[in-house]
C-alpha cells in the first residue's frame, strides 16, 4: 500500500490509482480508488475520471502513454479524497463511541 492514510486499515479500503508501468489497461472509479462513503464522493470521482480519461484518449500518441498520463493526472485528487473520507469515518466512529459511553456511564 502506497498511501500513508490507508496503512492502518489493513488494505480494506483498497488501493488508490497507482500509475502502472506498462500495458494498454487502466482503471477508473471504484476499481481505481475505492473509498468509504463518508464524503459521498465516489460517483463524482468516477465522473471526473471519465472526463479526464476521455480528454487523454483524444490526444495523439501511444495509447499506453495516454493511459499513464490519465493515471498521473488523477492520482493526487483521488488520494486526497480517499484519505479524507477515511478520516471522516474514523471521526464519526469516535463520536458514536463517545455517545455510547456517555449513555452507559453518564
Amino acid at each position: 500500500m502506497v498511501l500513508g492514510c490507508l496503512l492502518g486499515n489493513s488494505g480494506n479500503s483498497g488501493p488508490n490509482l497507482v500509475p502502472k508501468k506498462s500495458g494498454p489497461v487502466t482503471l477508473l472509479g471504484d476499481a481505481a480508488h475505492p473509498t468509504t462513503p463518508n464524503l459521498g464522493q465516489g460517483a463524482c470521482m468516477a465522473i471526473e475520471d471519465a472526463l479526464v480519461l476521455a480528454q487523454c484518449l483524444t490526444r495523439k500518441g501511444e495509447i499506453q502513454v495516454r493511459l499513464r498520463k490519465y493515471e498521473s493526472l488523477r492520482f493526487k485528487r483521488t488520494e486526497y479524497i480517499t484519505c479524507e473520507s477515511r478520516r471522516a469515518g474514523q471521526i464519526g466512529q469516535m463520536e458514536i463511541l463517545w455517545l455510547w459511553r456517555s449513555d452507559q456511564f453518564g
